[in-house]
C-alpha cells in the first residue's frame, strides 16, 4: 500500500502548499535573522494571523507596538512589493474557507481563570481540550502527516529529544513507534549524556524534537546539532515563534491551552498517535507481523 496510499492522501489534501502556508513558513524561518523591530512584527503576524485579515496596517502596527512602515519592510523581505500583497495572501486563505492560524479559538482560550467552581472548571477543561484538538486537526491535514510518515519510515534512525513534561510524550512515542519499526531512540534519558546519544547521527537519520510547552535550551541544541549533521528535524511545539520552529524542517503546531496552571499535552499525544498510525499504514505487512511478535513476547513474560 504504502506509496500509493500516501500519494492518494497527499493528493486529496493538496500536494502543494498554498501561498499562505509558504508565507508562514518563510516568516518562521526568517524571523530569528531580522532586526528586533522587524522580528517583533513577524512574531505578531505569526501569533495573530486573524488580525492581519481584519485590521488595517496602522491598527496591526499599534497592536504589535511597532511603527507601521515596519510591516511594509517585512513584506518586502518576504518578496512582496508591499504590505497589501502580503495581506492579500492571508485574506485569500479566508476566502477559500481554510482556517487561519494554529492556535485554539479565542473564545475557548478566554475561559482560562474565569470561574473556579468545580462544575465550571470541569466545563473549562472540556472546552479547552476539545478546542485544542479541533485546532490541531484543522491545521495538520492528512497529506502532511502521510508525507512525514513516509520520510520517517525511510530514515535509518529516529531520535527523540524532549525536556520536562514533554519527555513523557517522547517516551510514549518511542514505545508506540518501536512496536512498528525498531528505529526510535530516546535521547538523554538512558545512560550517558545527550551528546553520547547523538554521536552517530547522520543525514540518513531524523530527529523529532517535542516541546508541547516552550522548548528548553537542551532541545534547541539537539536540533542545531542535528541540523549541522544534515538530519531531518521535525519540531512539535506550541508556536511558530519558538526557537525550535525556526530550525525545524517539518513543523507541527500543537495548541497547549489549559484552564489549569499546566499546559495541555492532549494535542501532542494526538499528533504522536496519528503519526505512528500513518507509519503503520505505510508498512502494514511488516508492522503487523512485528506487533504480533511483540504481543506474543509480552504475554510470555507477563507474570514477571
Amino acid at each position: 500500500m504504502p506509496a500509493n496510499v500516501s500519494a492518494g492522501l497527499r493528493a486529496a489534501a493538496g500536494d502543494a502548499k498554498d501561498e499562505y502556508e509558504r508565507v508562514r513558513e518563510r516568516l518562521t524561518r526568517v524571523r530569528p535573522t531580522l532586526s528586533p523591530t522587524l522580528g517583533q512584527a513577524a512574531a505578531y503576524m505569526l501569533d495573530h494571523p486573524a488580525d492581519v485579515v481584519t485590521m488595517s496596517m496602522r491598527e496591526i502596527a499599534r497592536a504589535a507596538n511597532v511603527a507601521a512602515p515596519n510591516f511594509s519592510r517585512l513584506a518586502q523581505r518576504l518578496g512582496f512589493a508591499g504590505y497589501s500583497g502580503l495581506r492579500a495572501v492571508y485574506r485569500h486563505r479566508v476566502h477559500t474557507g481554510k482556517p487561519v492560524g494554529d492556535s485554539v479559538p479565542d473564545h475557548v482560550a478566554a475561559l482560562e481563570g474565569t470561574d473556579r467552581r468545580p462544575e465550571e472548571l470541569w466545563h473549562q477543561f472540556r472546552q479547552t481540550a476539545l478546542g485544542n484538538l479541533a485546532a490541531t486537526f484543522e491545521n495538520v491535514d492528512s497529506g502532511l502527516i502521510a508525507e512525514l510518515a513516509d520520510e520517517l519510515r525511510s530514515r535509518d534512525r529516529i531520535y527523540l529529544a524532549a525536556a520536562h513534561a514533554s519527555q513523557h510524550v517522547a517516551r510514549y512515542l518511542q514505545s508506540l513507534g518501536n512496536m512498528v519499526v525498531p528505529s526510535f531512540r530516546l535521547i538523554g534519558c538512558e545512560s550517558g549524556s545527550v551528546g553520547d546519544g547523538l554521536v552517530d547521527i547522520t543525514n540518513r537519520d531524523a530527529v523529532i524534537c517535542l516541546a508541547a510547552a516552550l522548548p528548553s535550551g537542551g532541545t534547541i541544541r539537539v536540533a542545531e546539532l542535528a541540523q549541522e549533521r544534515g538530519a531531518l528535524i521535525v519540531g512539535i511545539t506550541e508556536s511558530r515563534t519558538t526557537p525550535l520552529a525556526a530550525v525545524s524542517d517539518r513543523l507541527l503546531i500543537v495548541p497547549v491551552q489549559s484552564p489549569s496552571f499546566f499546559r495541555s499535552h492532549v494535542s501532542a499525544l494526538a499528533i504522536v498517535e496519528m503519526l505512528v498510525g500513518f507509519i503503520v499504514l505505510g508498512a502494514e505487512e511488516t508492522a503487523t507481523d512485528r506487533i504480533k511478535r511483540i504481543e506474543a513476547d509480552r504475554r510470555r513474560f507477563a507474570d514477571e
